[in-house]
């Protein structure tokens, strides 16, 4: 339970950009929930069975006209047609009663409940779709979870050209550093890849090659020989990760690369309070103190102390000698 708490502060609340990113995280969060068939159509609305249609009732006479009118042709069409109506009345009656058996209240009763399940699973899935979207975005929910996710999907999952450029610059420009751990930068450029795989088909190939010249350099010279057995249709970007993650692995254990660490909470906030506080007060004293010193003295001035700290506070209030003044006889 605490687990999908966990994983639902996880997935970010969208506001209208980054649909591209935010899809897969809410897909999965769904999943987890056990809702997204309400939401991929998988879960249809129920409805009732062939008995319940009345696809099998009767139908009702017509009146047919005589092709040819005549003295007697009407009155056998209206005999005929009272015969027709008496036959439809008992069919008809035959048909009430075959829908009030057992087995046809069963079938009834098994639409109710597949119809209150289905209301409840897609208000659920409604309900979670709700709160991972901004208000502002409200206005485009309906009663289906279905239907509110294709509006959605169709009106925030088109990228502009000038997003489409800005990613393309990221791809271009991103590069792996060997202080801090593959896989999430891994993923990090599968990312720029996921945004650019609807308007840019890249090959897998290329996309091996693009992750490969992202290492960092004293990385290359692994990957090297691996390049030179294979033939440019095998680069397969998953086996190059996993070759990736197994050297990471080893110069770790060799000591080539060390674990990228973050200062704990406390280590910063002692570091920040270390840094804001003042130095150390000097004891200093005023004029005529122990540890003052005059002219001709070793000190610098009149005055000072040997320490060179630019903030003092005396440690002792300042005494002042007055002159004695002797009064007169």
């Amino acid at each position: 339970m605490s687990s999908t708490k966990d994983f639902a502060d996880q997935v970010p609340v969208f506001h209208g950009s980054g649909w591209i990113t935010w899809e897969p995280i809410m897909k999965a969060f769904l999943r987890t929930k056990g809702v997204w068939k309400y939401i991929d159509g998988l879960a249809t609305v129920p409805t009732l069975g062939v008995i319940m249609d009345l696809e099998e009732a009767p139908s009702p006479p017509t009146m047919q006209e005589p092709i040819e009118p005549g003295p007697k042709e009407p009155e056998s069409s209206s005999l005929a047609y009272d015969a027709d109506l008496a036959r439809y009345k008992q069919e008809w009656n035959e048909h009430r009663a075959a829908m009030a058996t057992c087995y046809n209240h069963k079938t009834q009763a098994d639409y109710i409940k597949a119809k209150a399940d289905f209301d409840e699973g897609n208000d659920k899935a409604l309900g979670y779709l709700s709160i991972k979207i901004s208000r502002s975005l409200y206005h485009l929910l309906t009663e289906s979870a279905s239907e509110s996710w294709t509006i959605l999907k169709d009106q925030y999952s088109k990228t502009g050209a000038a997003q489409l450029y800005l990613d393309w610059i990221k791809l271009k420009e991103f590069y792996m550093s060997s202080s801090k751990p593959p896989a999430d930068q891994i993923s990090h450029l599968r990312s720029l890849l996921d945004r650019l795989s609807p308007h840019v088909i890249l090959p897998e190939s290329l996309k091996t090659l693009i992750l490969l010249g992202s290492l960092p350099a004293d990385w290359r010279q692994s990957f090297q020989t691996l390049l030179l057995t294979l033939d440019p249709a095998e680069l397969k970007m998953q086996d190059c990760i996993t070759r990736i993650n197994e050297e990471y692995t080893r110069r770790l254990s060799t000591g080539e690369a060390r674990p990228s660490r973050a200062p704990t909470p406390a280590a910063a906030a002692a570091g920040q309070q270390r840094f804001q506080q003042n130095p150390p007060p000097t004891h200093w004293q005023g004029r005529g103190g122990q540890q003052s010193r005059g002219r001709g003295g070793r000190g610098r001035g009149r005055g000072r102390s040997s320490a060179t700290a630019p903030y003092w506070v005396p440690t002792q209030p300042q005494v002042h000698h007055q002159p004695q003044v002797i009064p007169a006889p």
